[in-house]
């Protein structure tokens, strides 16, 4: 999982504006994440200093145990433990990556998991505004986890 959020993110040293308006640094973390805040200092935020990678690696432990926990809130217990590793993973990544306001937005998406329908989950994460414009590769990557399983 972690290698697999980290290809999907990226990593910066310098905080810098992403698409969206908002200052971010390391792996995607915003700046107004409350886990980003606890542990880097303004003077990254206000691109005085760079971001060091002990630091970066502990916000994302604890950001991906976060996503991990909301993907798994999302669509029940249950579900979650019933699907494969990689549709965890992909679920999680999202998770990551939308923050779980977004996440839970997807409500078709949701139906299909808790249905077993993970053609449905599919096709509903790709009719997204998230795989259309926002993300485009990583939301074909995960659907195609999604879909198969594999």
């Amino acid at each position: 999982m972690l290698d697999y959020i980290i290809n999907n993110e990226g990593f910066r040293n310098k905080a810098y504006t992403d698409t969206k308006g908002v200052n971010t640094v390391g792996y995607g973390f915003a700046y107004n994440d409350p886990i980003a805040k606890k542990y880097i200092p303004q003077s990254v935020w206000d691109g005085k200093v760079s971001l060091d990678h002990q630091t970066a690696q502990k916000v994302l432990l604890e950001r991906i145990a976060l996503a991990e926990s909301d993907a798994e809130k999302f669509v029940g217990a249950e579900t979650y433990k019933n699907l494969s590793d990689n549709q965890r993973l992909a679920l999680t990544d999202m998770s990551y990556n939308l923050g779980s306001t977004r996440l839970r937005k997807f409500k078709k998406m949701k139906e299909g998991f808790q249905e077993g329908d993970y053609k449905k989950a599919s096709k509903e994460l790709l009719d997204s505004k998230y795989a259309k414009n926002d993300v485009p590769m990583r939301a074909l990557r995960n659907a195609s986890l999604v879909y198969t399983g594999e």
